[in-house]
């Protein structure tokens, strides 16, 4: 399986490579040429170019970036053929590919807007179990290090406390596999200046444990979760608590980790009481419906990231939902985009975000 995969991105990496090459060479020589000096020229440029962003931005954005690029000068190539057509004028590939390197960086500009201005998203719902209302504050996938910093993260705590949370859950992906230990002391010091009624809760997500050795990072998931606790977080790993005589909060472990079911917390659960279910990955909907819980709140798919992948986690079963409010049975589901993102610097089919959800 994982050998086609590779085979397959090899592919597409040897054709999107060829590509921009007969694009590039139209762009700097107008035509198609066979010179050797010409063909050595262009691939030094485009080989540079490469080089070039991979050394400024990593892997993943250069990927980001080649692939959206040979995406608009595939489209613009035959949008000015037909136009072509049309005015019975040829249109240059000179003009072909400066006209997809001004969409490109005009799209991806939107997109890198969209990844690191964090905006507030907010939900109304109804609470028939109690007259009491309730004001969650809930954001997930800082990965802390990656999108933003500590000095970064601080402004968003005071942009959170300004809007009097009652309790905040933080949904897993705190911090990845790249961000220090400084910076893990740092981020955890921030969230002690949260300021709520019922205090902050968090669960954990796949990225916290990391996917490496612990000496990769300098720091231990121990570490971790000693930091949170020291900043006055609730971790919740597969625990059930009350935070006032008609609110109960679940911590589930993830989905990567060993869990129990949600039939067994139905067992132990005082359904009298508006319940909320704090779970970073979204694939659970079924069973969580079936467990009669008011309320489940996730993070994880930071929003689909990119159109048009943004739908595939459902297409291929791996996520129940990507992004926003959904409703089954009596259950309510919320998926938030993430207040950063992993790895990439773009974000095309959502904005990074905090929630607020007022429960009424």
């Amino acid at each position: 399986m994982w050998i086609i995969i590779m085979l397959l991105i090899l592919i597409i990496f040897c054709l999107s490579y060829w590509y921009l090459y007969t694009r590039l060479n139209c762009i700097i020589y107008k035509e198609k040429t066979k010179s050797k000096t010409h063909i050595f020229i262009t691939n030094f440029i485009l080989l540079l170019l490469i080089a070039a962003l991979y050394f400024t931005m990593g892997s993943m954005n250069t990927a980001v970036i080649i692939i959206h690029f040979v995406i608009f000068v595939f489209m613009t190539d035959i949008i000015c053929h037909l136009l072509s057509k049309i005015i019975k004028k040829n249109i240059s590939g000179r003009m072909v590919g400066v006209l997809a390197i001004i969409i490109t960086m005009i799209y991806l500009g939107y997109g890198y807007y969209s990844c690191h201005h964090v905006v507030e998203t907010t939900y109304e719902l109804t609470n028939t179990k109690s007259a009491k209302s309730l004001k969650i504050v809930t954001f997930s996938d800082s990965h802390i290090g990656t999108t933003f910093g500590p000095e970064k993260f601080y402004d968003y705590i005071s942009e959170i406390n300004d809007k009097n949370p009652d309790v905040v859950l933080i949904t897993g992906d705190f911090v990845d596999d790249s961000t220090t230990e400084n910076d893990l002391i740092k981020a955890c010091k921030a969230l002690n200046k949260l300021k709520t009624t019922y205090g902050v809760y968090y669960t954990y997500g796949n990225h916290d444990k990391g996917y490496y050795d612990s000496s990769r990072r300098g720091w231990t998931y121990e570490d971790l979760e000693r930091e949170l606790k020291s900043a006055g977080v609730i971790v919740l790993k597969d625990e059930c608590v009350d935070i006032n005589d008609e609110y109960c909060i679940i911590g589930r472990n993830d989905r990567s980790d060993e869990r129990i079911s949600m039939s067994e917390f139905e067992k132990s659960i005082d359904k009298s009481k508006y319940i909320i279910v704090m779970d970073h990955q979204p694939n659970d909907y079924y069973n969580q419906a079936a467990a009669q819980v008011d309320l489940v709140i996730s993070g994880h798919t930071h929003g689909g990231q990119l159109i048009p992948i943004n739908k595939i986690g459902e297409l291929i079963k791996a996520n129940d939902f990507t992004y926003g409010h959904t409703r089954i049975k009596n259950t309510d589901f919320i998926v938030n985009s993430g207040i950063g993102c992993w790895a990439m610097d773009f974000k095309t089919g959502c904005k990074s975000e905090y929630v607020i959800i007022n429960i009424n």
